[in-house]
């Protein structure tokens, strides 16, 4: 009696002759279509959800990288506009980036220190500078968030 593993080894070398007969290697064998069709109708609710959850995934990613990207345009929105001298709108973008500190990443607030440190002297006070003040704020989370990272950990050391 032949096992399962010759007869498809059979069947696949009658559809290679059946090929190499009518010198087509574009026409796929009838039973690798058979195959991937009664594949495709047993497992259609489990490959429907694979899509689902791949394409929900993608959405997320994508979402992520625009609001990441409009975070990066507001500020340098308001870097333009205080550079320029416009001081109601870049008072207004100020207000909008102090507000959005704490839902900020790590990294994008790395960024904002970075790209401010670059522009005004953090060792003099300039008040009357929004970026100057913006940097300071920036600066401020950071102190906060390591604050709560190692009043978290000296919690965790002394469990």
């Amino acid at each position: 009696m032949l096992d399962d593993y010759q007869i498809t080894t059979s069947r696949i070398d009658r559809a290679a002759a059946e090929c190499a007969s009518r010198n087509s290697f574009f026409v796929a064998p009838s039973f690798l279509l058979d195959m991937s069709i009664r594949f495709f109708r047993r497992h259609r609710y489990t490959l429907s959800f694979l899509a689902v959850v791949v394409v929900c995934s993608l959405l997320v990613q994508w979402q992520f990288l625009q609001n990441q990207s409009a975070h990066v345009r507001m500020r340098e929105d308001f870097i333009l506009l205080q550079q320029r001298g416009h001081a109601k709108p870049a008072e207004r973008f100020y207000q909008l980036l102090v507000q959005s500190l704490p839902q900020q990443s790590d990294r994008s607030l790395l960024d904002d220190y970075q790209r401010t440190a670059m522009l005004v002297d953090g060792s003099k006070p300039q008040l009357d500078n929004l970026v100057w003040k913006y940097h300071v704020s920036v600066k401020n989370e950071f102190t906060r968030r390591a604050e709560k990272r190692l009043t978290r950990l000296l919690d965790e050391v002394k469990d």
